[in-house]
């Protein structure tokens, strides 16, 4: 039998402190990437080929790809600088182009001016056909407390819908 010693009982050990629900502004940390979205991986499966993924991205329109941003929170206070989060952003194919969303707006459209919006927000740079964002880049998120998937108790999240702002702005 192995038995531990800490410094701290079980009963001591304090909860996290969430952020409260705000505006932060908040560094990219390393460079963004494109990845499958969770629809994509259940229904292509892990390692698919080229022919699988395209038939299942003609075939089912939730299933895509993200541009995931790990972002870093910069705050003075020390309980809150450097929180990470990362922001998954839905990035366009090919098969978006000819699909509609709500509000009448391609597909495509709607998700890439969502990145624009995000990469102007934080500095990057919009070049015709060519959006560029670089670790190292500062804006602001809209952070949200709310319940933690599988679990009964709440965590902080990027909220998407309230956008991106620029650090001057407030």
């Amino acid at each position: 039998m192995a038995t531990f010693g800490f410094k701290k009982a079980a009963d001591d050990i304090e909860e996290p402190v969430l952020l409260p629900e705000d505006w932060y502004e908040a560094e990219i940390k390393d460079e963004p990437q494109v990845v499958p979205n969770n629809t994509l991986k259940e229904l292509a499966g892990e390692g698919a080929s080229e022919e699988i993924i395209d038939k299942v991205l003609r075939e089912n329109p939730k299933a895509g790809y993200n541009l995931k941003v790990n972002l870093n929170i910069v705050s003075d206070d020390e309980m809150f600088n450097g929180r990470f989060f990362s922001v998954y952003l839905p990035f366009p194919n090919d098969y978006d182009e000819d699909r509609y969303d709500g509000i009448g707006q391609k597909v495509y459209d709607a998700k890439l001016q969502r990145i624009i919006q995000f990469a102007e927000a934080f500095g990057g740079d919009v070049d015709g056909e060519n959006v560029t964002i670089l670790p190292g880049l500062n804006g602001k998120v809209y952070v949200v407390q709310q319940m933690a998937p599988g679990r009964d108790s709440l965590s902080n999240s990027v909220d998407l819908f309230s956008g991106f702002k620029p650090v001057e702005e407030d």
